[in-house]
């Protein structure tokens, strides 16, 4: 199984990626059917505890 997990320095941050993500438009199009195809669970917005 592959994962990937994101997390950003902040809701600014994260927000400016995404904006960033979306200005791509054929890039992120992909993004989203392939999310919507294998896509399992997805948590927005929860406070990082610890990474590596």
């Amino acid at each position: 199984m592959k994962t990937t997990t994101e997390i950003y320095q902040g809701p600014e941050r994260c927000q400016a990626h995404m904006a960033l993500g979306q200005a791509r438009e054929e890039m992120f199009g992909e993004l989203v059917s392939q999310t919507m195809d294998y896509c399992v669970s997805g948590i927005l917005g929860v406070p990082v505890v610890r990474s590596m």
